[in-house]
């Protein structure tokens, strides 16, 4: 495929919204940088790496060989070279949650601009540090050290060229995650003989009750698949608090697809954002928090609830406060809507008694 080609695909999946492509054998392997009609830089790419097209800010992200930058082509100087962590940039460094058990994780998400790799400081003990990383990515930090609050940064490179984010304060503390203190209003809202899911990400310590560990970050999140699960008698209550800078044109959801992993049943749930965890009370959400708040899933595809801020276009969707806390709460049912809590089952898909295991995998979407 020439480069004429590959550049129409490119126009033509940002037109189209789609995000993400994966060059094919047949495709060039090299982004060719134009100035006044004629080539100035060709960057050779790691073969069958995705390519990432933002369709909102033109912003092209691809993985480059290795091999190459500024420092290492003797025909490429650094002189015009800038690296940016930066949030006007596109440039970011977060760590969520801040505050942890022994043995648990730690979310680590960063990117760049102008950078060709990175590398992780601190957080002595840890893998953080251990290798060489992309400009952009995440990556789960087990925390297997002892009580202590450890400092992380990042460095992001190009040749000589170089930004720095951190140090972020963690703290390890003494014990493992406590079960979150419930509002007292909140009493007796929940399902009984059911409990909230701590475990709720296949292969991942995440503390479910907690939004920022499920998705990566604080509220909205990443945009970034995540499988969830559930077990037989468990429901999701995922708090999570809206920040207070967040605009106004924000809104979103969340969007479902069947689960890749194991465990892959799954089937159709009940979500609700409520102020309480573990609330499935449509009658009560409605009082308090407005209609649109509440979520029985139906025929597919999967439907999720959708939210809105206060101020903004709430329009048909869920109308959520900045600097307040609300809960996402998931319960896998075949219960009809506005059936009363004490009266909710726990169904994983149609069959009776069916899977033991229910799952989606999920992305927010906003």
């Amino acid at each position: 495929m020439n480069l004429m080609s590959f550049t129409q695909r490119l126009a033509f999946f940002a037109a189209c919204g789609f995000t993400s492509f994966v060059a094919t054998a047949n495709d060039p392997v090299t982004i060719e940088i134009e100035q006044d009609g004629e080539v100035v830089l060709q960057i050779p790419l790691v073969p069958m790496a995705p390519i990432d097209v933002d369709s909102e800010t033109g912003w092209i992200r691809a993985i480059a060989d290795s091999e190459f930058s500024c420092a290492t082509d003797p025909e490429v100087t650094c002189e015009d070279v800038q690296v940016s962590m930066e949030s006007p940039d596109f440039g970011s460094f977060s760590i969520t949650p801040t505050s942890i058990g022994p043995g648990g994780s730690v979310s680590v998400n960063w990117s760049s601009t102008g950078a060709w790799e990175c590398e992780g400081l601190g957080l002595a003990g840890t893998a953080w540090s251990d290798a060489l990383k992309s400009p952009t990515g995440s990556q789960s930090v087990v925390m297997n050290v002892d009580p202590g609050t450890y400092e992380a940064s990042i460095r992001c490179f190009n040749g000589p060229v170089d930004d720095v984010r951190g140090p972020i304060e963690v703290t390890v503390t003494e014990a493992g995650p406590t079960d979150p203190e419930i509002p007292e209003f909140c009493q007796g809202r929940q399902p009984p003989d059911m409990t909230a899911t701590v475990n709720c990400v296949p292969g991942s310590n995440a503390d479910c009750r907690n939004y920022a560990e499920v998705y990566r970050a604080e509220f909205p999140g990443l945009r970034q698949a995540r499988q969830i699960f559930a077990n037989r008698d468990e429901y999701i209550a995922m708090r999570f608090t809206v920040p207070t800078d967040i605009s106004t044109s924000v809104s979103g959801d969340w969007q479902w697809v069947t689960p890749q992993l194991v465990p892959t049943s799954t089937g159709r749930n009940m979500q609700t954002i409520s102020r309480c965890p573990g609330d499935f009370n449509q009658q009560v959400i409605l009082d308090e928090m407005g209609p649109n708040c509440y979520l029985k899933q139906g025929a597919l595809p999967p439907s999720s609830v959708q939210w809105a801020i206060v101020g903004g276009n709430v329009g048909s969707r869920c109308a959520l406060e900045p600097g307040e806390t609300y809960y996402f709460n998931v319960l896998y049912t075949n219960s009809a809507a506005g059936t009363p809590s004490s009266e909710l089952n726990w169904q994983c898909g149609n069959d009776d008694p069916g899977p033991n295991q229910c799952s989606n995998n999920t992305t927010p979407n906003f």
